[in-house]
């Protein structure tokens, strides 16, 4: 993939979180993704990205800082229909292809990036 020249802090993987088996015992791991913490969706309005965007909006104990990064802002605040996401117009492809400055701006602060585009 070409245009993703900068690199993304190392942050736990979800599957990294949760509770793990050993032969010796049972470890609990916390959600490395705390309540109020920034999670950006890329891919969003598709299909695997909107069960995504809708179970973290959904979450009741944790309000995350949703924010999309999608190639159309308007379709997407239709498609989700949710005031409390912030949608930033972004095209990973194509001549308009966003910079990477401006990808880096839109995941800037994020604990966690969730990447769903082609699915």
């Amino acid at each position: 993939c070409t245009g993703f020249a900068f690199q993304l802090p190392k942050i736990q993987m979800p599957w990294e979180g949760g509770t793990t088996s050993t032969s010796s015992s049972t470890t609990n791991k916390k959600s490395p993704i705390k309540s109020n913490d920034k999670v950006v969706i890329f891919g969003a309005t598709g299909g695997v990205g909107q069960l995504v965007t809708k179970k973290l909006s959904a979450r009741d104990r944790k309000n995350y800082q949703l924010t999309i990064a999608a190639r159309d802002a308007s379709r997407a605040k239709e498609t989700l229909d949710n005031d409390n996401i912030d949608v930033v117009e972004l095209n990973l492809v194509g001549d308009n292809k966003a910079t990477d400055a401006e990808l880096q701006t839109a995941i800037e602060g994020a604990t966690g990036v969730v990447v769903s585009v082609g699915t």
